[in-house]
């Protein structure tokens, strides 16, 4: 359901959508022993949801940007502008930094920061400044990271694929 949801919100926002899509876990969650063998190894988390992303046209334009507490992932269409913009913003925080973009697949490439700096602290601040500013307009991430404590003014539509049930954690989630 991402794909026709986002393709309904862009239609209707265009550029100015800021979209963020929340799973549980960056792949498969947890299962039972005797539905392994149905589901592959990023079934039901963010990796999936971002891969489907880059598979339809339309929402392969939100440029989107893969981040857990392991793993940056960008769209191969805006590999260069992502570099150009990080880099900037590495420079203006005065990070000892340097980015490469590693190819993992025809449709996205992986973030590796070179630099005792590099880690979720870092990189979630630089790619919540890029979203805001519009560099992409779709985050793929986990609860745990874009979850409590986490802050983008600029969202507009948020698609919750967590397990997540509780008042507190509904109401957490989505303020």
């Amino acid at each position: 359901a991402v794909v026709p949801i986002l393709k309904a919100e862009f239609d209707v926002l265009g550029d100015s959508i800021r979209a963020v899509v929340i799973a549980d876990y960056e792949k498969t969650s947890a299962v039972s022993e005797e539905i392994t063998h149905l589901l592959d190894e990023e079934s039901g988390g963010a990796v999936q949801a971002f891969r489907q992303l880059l598979t339809d046209p339309n929402t392969d334009l939100l440029d989107p940007i893969l981040v857990t507490g392991s793993t940056v992932l960008v769209d191969d269409d805006l590999a260069g502008y992502f570099l150009e913009e990080a880099r900037a913003w590495l420079v203006e925080e005065n990070a000892d930094v340097e980015l490469q973009l590693v190819p993992e697949d025809d449709d996205f490439m992986v973030v590796r920061g070179l630099g005792s700096e590099w880690g979720p602290r870092l990189y979630i601040r630089l790619i919540t400044t890029l979203f805001q500013k519009g560099v992409t307009r779709c985050l793929v991430g986990t609860r745990g990271l874009l979850g409590e404590g986490w802050d983008a003014n600029r969202i507009n539509v948020l698609i919750d694929l967590t397990a997540a049930t509780t008042s507190m954690t509904v109401n957490q989630l989505r303020g």
